[in-house]
């Protein structure tokens, strides 16, 4: 307290001698120098060249001076301003000079003086003391009616009322209504005291204004933020002011637009649907989840032993936060209520869904040629839409990034929590700890901070001292993880259903998580289905006690192995695969107290870490460890709403799993309407019914890719007249017959003027070109919907519509998805002799209306087209006309398909009837495969490269083999072995693999025709 009053008259006398000192040193000092008038040109241009006498560099500096000091009231002023609204503590952004020197005295002299109440460390006294067993919770505070703030350290009352209540300048009304009130402890809120941490403090009501003026930088998620203390309830801003007239004439038609000066109306601070309004706000700041400053220490053992006495913490934590939906919730029955309902396993998805696209390469590369993978069926293909709209794959990334850079040379801290914001990861330690940069301190040693754009890459193998660490849940918009081997045994209770959930949710996150490598988890009362994860690190076993006695072998095992100065962390960092370093977690629901539990748990929990943890949902009353219990909404204690995951959601998961070991099946038949989809697969390859397509350039097994040599031809030798099946040139003249069209509509394609109609691109970055009106803002959102439409054909119903594209933590309005269709009509234009032929029609009112995208050119339809048609020619001889459009349609591809760069955009190609981005590409190669082929039978060797290397466009992250395997060929046909070996060794290097026989069939047939002797030549 004394230190900080006096940084604080530090921090006054300096900002005074700046202010008001420095202007009158100038004035006393400097005005000598300067002129008394202002200069003419003629004066100045005489003063620049004339003799210099020093008085034109004195004045210079005169004048730099009062500048400099301008700046330093400006900077005073902003830090002023800053102080107000976020109050006196320090935070992690960058200043220049001036900002730094003016923002540190702001906040020492607002720190000393704005409050006189400050947390000070909890003081253990005899109201804390418990003899009840060696568990770590301590007893808890009787509620008071009313929300109520539990203090943290280097609270104050000013930090307080800034962060819960938006408004510094209410501390006074806290104190008020905690002035002399008995907190945990014994102590009292009194004038000129003393905070301390663990005290519960009464908060009174947040204010929600009638109205709000706009702010310069304001959005309406940032308003909502600040006025509803929940940035997603932005769009009840929007209803409540989309149309008004605003002072400068303007109205509030687009969400992401907003104008400083405009006033908007604040809806209800209650929830939509008539729900109840939580008991408080949630926190603009994090909310820790508990921790324990430190392990209880157990007395050593005598011949009598005595109940072993701990001194619990004395922190009870706020009533539980029930977060208020945006928009309209999900229905009950709908795969999206099992995320949205009950908090989101966001961290435990996005990694199921990064080892399912693992899988999935591995399903495409195993692929046969004009073959199609195994896609989920319907109902498992809308649990993965609704994963894949909470999964942030980024967000797991960002975690392992931040706990795999402790440095080598530093033995591990004891990390306790982790809190993941669009800041980047937050790393809370128990102990003061020094970290290097690119970490940021946060408010004190033991907190630092892993910023998101920290400039850093994942390794491929990062090696990570804290394997066990997981999600929690949310709170205040930020992810809360623990790390489950600090606290060595954690006791899930409370509602049955939501703890068990919560335990699936862990283990799911634990067993594909990148950061949890080295974890094996032990499940026993959950789902015997959870061992199908693929990373193969969860084993179920159905006798709990089984469960158990692999937690005390596994603990005898790591005793043995620690010496008597020895720590877990360390040892891991020197041995990360050492099987008694990697963490054990035993996972068990409902246990019935099976011999060895108790002692389990006791000796878990009283130690220091010892790779095994001990996870308990629904355990018995009595049992020793870390206790979180849940409500039936899902929230802790600490007002985190906790990760959720139901049996059903991870059936459905495993079940899309599950599809990526099946066999592949045959392409189907094109499902299109038009003509030119007669005698068409869905890949466009040609499948006539009365010709035979057999020939060598489209066989299933590859043919032979070392040709005899042609013998010598005769000196005279006999022209050989080339015969074509007749059948062949019948049904080539159909091909073209039923799409006549197809050459203009190619040019008009390539054409650079405006088109008369949309051309919707996806064959690489998704683009629409049109003759309507581009829209200004939100360009990316509207063109997903136009490709959406333009991929549903036979049009969509709102409510599929609002399903597919909106995201699944709110459904969308009628009123919400009309209006995003209003600008994407204008985009799409009209016919150009009639204003009214929109090319997406309206809807009819009272009319359920079938919206659809019409008269549409789609570049993966040419691509067909194009390869159907070339299919054709080449069966009927003409073989230049045939590699002029197979080489068409491969000059459509532009890159990856369908790859966009909006985050959570296009989760509905996940729906069973789509998958177009992980189908195409394959097709794409299938078809520049045909192309090869028939180019290197002719002796076209360019062509074929060409084809081979187009290919790739499609699958840049060489997913699938046919392309190397084409190179490898065409090298060979060149003779060129040094680049046939060298794609020999990449396709093997890419797959993992080293010898060829551990290629798919197909693919070993052709490295085996092309290295009989195997790649080095030695077998």
């Amino acid at each position: 307290m004394i230190a900080r009053l006096c940084r604080g008259v530090v921090a006054a006398v300096v900002l005074l001698g700046l202010l008001a000192g420095l202007p009158l040193a100038l004035v006393a000092l400097g005005a000598p120098y300067l002129p008394d008038h202002l200069p003419t040109p003629a004066e100045a241009t005489a003063a620049l060249y004339g003799f210099q006498d020093g008085r034109l560099l004195l004045g210079t500096l005169v004048i730099a001076g009062w500048v400099g000091w301008l700046y330093l009231v400006v900077s005073t002023i902003t830090e002023l301003v800053v102080a107000v609204r976020h109050g006196a503590r320090p935070t992690i952004t960058r200043r220049r000079a001036g900002r730094a020197l003016t923002g540190v005295l702001i906040m020492w002299l607002m720190a000393a003086f704005a409050s006189q109440a400050v947390a000070a460390p909890a003081l253990a006294d005899a109201g804390s003391i418990s003899t009840a067993g060696p568990a770590r919770a301590g007893p808890e505070t009787p509620s008071s009616p009313g929300p109520q703030y539990t203090v943290r350290d280097r609270d104050t009352l000013w930090d307080i009322a800034s962060r819960e209540l938006g408004d510094p300048l209410r501390w006074r009304e806290i104190f008020d209504l905690n002035s002399g009130r008995e907190q945990p402890g014994g102590g009292r809120l009194t004038s000129g005291a003393l905070l301390r941490t663990g005290w519960v403090l009464v908060l009174p009501p947040a204010e929600v204004p009638a109205a709000v003026t706009v702010r310069p930088g304001d959005s309406l998620a940032a308003i909502a933020g600040r006025t509803l203390h929940d940035p997603a309830r932005f769009p009840e801003l929007f209803d409540a002011n989309v149309g008004r007239p605003q002072p400068d004439g303007g109205t509030l038609r687009d969400p992401n637009i907003v104008r400083p000066g405009w006033l908007l109306r604040i809806p209800t601070a209650s929830p939509p649907n008539g729900q109840p309004a939580p008991d408080r706000q949630p926190p603009q700041t994090p909310v820790a989840p508990p921790t324990t400053s430190a392990p209880p220490t157990t007395p050593a053992p005598t011949s009598d032993p005595a109940p072993t006495t701990t001194v619990a913490p004395t922190t009870t934590v706020p009533a539980p936060i029930t977060a208020a939906p945006s928009d309209t919730a999900p229905p009950a029955d709908s795969p999206t209520s099992a995320i949205v309902q009950w908090g989101g396993a966001g961290l435990a998805t996005a990694g199921v869904l990064t080892a399912l696209a693992l899988l999935r390469r591995r399903q495409q590369r195993a692929r046969g040629y004009r073959r199609q993978i195994a896609v989920p069926g319907p109902e498992q293909g809308r649990h993965e839409v609704a994963a894949a709209a909470v999964a942030r794959p980024s967000d797991g990334d960002l975690v392992t990034l931040a706990l795999s850079c402790i440095p080598n040379d530093l033995d591990p801290p004891d990390l306790q929590t982790a809190v993941l914001s669009t800041d980047g990861v937050e790393l809370r330690f128990a102990d003061d700890t020094q970290l290097p940069r690119p970490f940021l301190v946060g408010e004190s040693g033991r907190s630092w901070l892993m910023p998101a754009e920290s400039g850093l890459a994942l390794g491929e193998d990062p090696i990570n001292p804290y394997p066990a660490v997981v999600t929690l849940g949310l709170a205040g918009g930020s992810t809360h993880l623990v790390d489950l081997e600090h606290h060595g045994v954690v006791l899930l209770d409370g509602h049955p259903d939501r703890a068990r959930d919560l335990l699936r949710s862990i283990v799911v996150e634990l067993g594909t998580s990148r950061w949890a490598d080295a974890v094996e988890v032990v499940v026993s009362g959950l789902e015997p289905d959870l061992a199908r994860l693929p990373s193969s690190r969860v084993r179920h076993i159905a006798d709990i006690a089984g469960a158990i006695e692999t937690g005390s072998r596994k603990l005898e095992l790591v005793t043995r192995g620690l010496g008597s100065h020895d720590q877990v962390l360390a040892r891991r960092r020197r041995d990360p695969w050492g099987d008694a370093w990697v963490v054990t977690v035993v996972a068990v629901a409902d246990p019935t107290s099976p011999d060895g539990l108790d002692e389990l748990l006791t000796d878990i929990h009283t130690g220091p870490r010892r790779s095994v943890v001990v996870l308990v949902a629904n355990g018995t009353a009595g049992l020793p460890g870390f206790r979180l219990p849940l409500d039936d909404q899902g929230s802790l204690e600490s007002g985190i709403h906790a990760e959720q995951m139901s049996a059903t959601f991870a059936a459905n998961l495993l079940d899309v799993i599950g599809t990526t070991y099946r066999p592949d099946k045959p392409v189907p038949p094109a499902a299109d309407e038009h003509r030119w989809a007669t005698d068409m697969a869905a890949d466009g390859a040609w499948t006539p019914t009365d010709v035979t397509t057999s020939n060598p350039w489209q066989q299933t097994v590859l043919f032979d890719a070392v040709p005899d040599p042609a013998p010598a031809p005769d000196p005279a030798p006999e022209p050989v007249l080339q015969t074509v099946d007749p059948a062949a040139e019948r049904a080539l003249l159909r091909v073209q017959r039923d799409d006549p069209e197809l050459d203009d509509d190619l040019a008009r394609w390539h054409s650079s003027e405006t088109p008369p109609n949309p051309l919707v691109g996806i064959l690489g970055p998704p683009v629409l070109r049109a003759p309507g009106t581009t829209p200004v803002s939100r360009q990316p959102w509207f063109l997903e919907i136009a490709v959406y439409l333009a991929l549903h054909p036979r049009g969509v119903s709102v409510d599929k519509l609002a399903t597919d594209l909106w995201p699944a933590t709110r459904q969308a309005k009628e009123s919400t998805v009309r209006r995003a269709l209003v600008d994407v009509r204008a985009w799409a234009g009209h016919a150009p002799d009639d204003p009214n032929d929109f090319y997406l029609p309206t809807g009819t009112p009272g009319v359920a209306t079938q919206y659809r995208l019409t008269r549409f050119l789609l570049d993966w339809d040419l691509f067909r087209r194009l390869r159907k048609r070339a299919n054709a020619l080449a069966k009927a001889g003409r073989v230049d006309d045939a590699v002029a459009d197979y080489s068409a349609a491969l000059q459509l591809v532009r890159g990856p398909i369908l790859r966009s760069d909006r985050e959570h955009g296009y989760g509905w190609l996940r729906n069973p009837d789509q998958h177009l981005d992980s189908i195409i590409p394959g097709w794409v190669v299938d078809t520049a495969h045909e192309l090869v082929d028939l180019t290197l039978e002719h002796g076209d060797l360019g062509t074929a490269r060409w084809a081979a290397e187009a290919s790739r466009l499609a699958d840049p992250e060489l997913t699938h083999d046919r392309p190397l395997l084409d190179l490898m060929r065409i090298a060979h046909a060149e003779g060129n072995l040094a680049e046939m070996r060298e794609h020999a060794d990449l396709l093997l290097s890419e797959r993992g693999f080293e010898v060829g026989e551990d290629l798919p069939s197909e693919s070993f047939a052709v490295f085996h025709q092309l290295f009989p002797n195997g790649i080095d030549g030695r077998r």
